[in-house]
């Protein structure tokens, strides 16, 4: 092999260590993904994840998105990509270092204010939340529950005082407004507030 050969090959195999390019195509099924580097279109590689052993996180890029390319030894067919990179199109959802801020195409957000030591989900839609066992909510302040309605369909035990500012209707019948039949034949009046 001549040394002008090897010196091309050793500046190609250089220049495709590391490139910067944009998703052209996701599978989902196989986690591969086709990324646009110039006029080029590589074949299909993989792209880091965080964790992809018994726990596994999974986050798929999605076309438009810039990537980097990481190609061991220059191979660009043995290329692994790297996302993402903030961009004009899609920049930054936060600004200073003590935010984590996760945030979704639909408007969805979640922001974590390390230096406040507040969290913020916003989320767009429903939110689920399953669990085997028992779910545990220690707060060492107040909760408040804002909603147009609260269904609750299990036995509710309260270990401490209940205040209500509004009826409580029993199997149907109402604590403030109902009424008993009378000793001589009539009707109480209703409770007294």
């Amino acid at each position: 092999m001549n040394d002008g050969y090897r010196l091309t090959d050793l500046e190609r195999r250089l220049h495709n260590l590391l490139m910067v390019g944009t998703i052209a195509a996701v599978d989902t099924q196989t986690a591969r993904c086709r990324v646009e580097v110039g006029s080029i279109t590589t074949t299909w590689l993989p792209w880091l994840t965080q964790r992809a052993g018994p726990d596994r996180t999974w986050w798929a890029p999605e076309p438009g998105e810039q990537v980097l390319m990481l190609s061991p030894s220059g191979d660009t067919a043995q290329a692994i990509v790297l996302p993402a990179l903030y961009r004009a199109a899609h920049p930054a959802p936060g600004e200073r270092v003590t935010h984590h801020v996760t945030e979704y195409a639909d408007g969805t957000r979640i922001d974590y204010d390390r230096e406040a030591g507040h969290l913020t989900v916003d989320c767009v839609g429903d939110v689920t939340i399953r669990g085997g066992r028992t779910l545990h909510i220690d707060f060492g302040g107040s909760i408040t529950l804002d909603a147009s309605d609260v269904t609750i369909n299990a036995p509710v035990q309260v270990n401490a005082s209940v205040t209500a500012s509004g009826d409580m209707v029993a199997d149907g019948v109402s604590q403030v407004d109902h009424i008993h039949d009378g000793d001589s034949g009539g009707k109480t009046s209703p409770p007294k507030r």
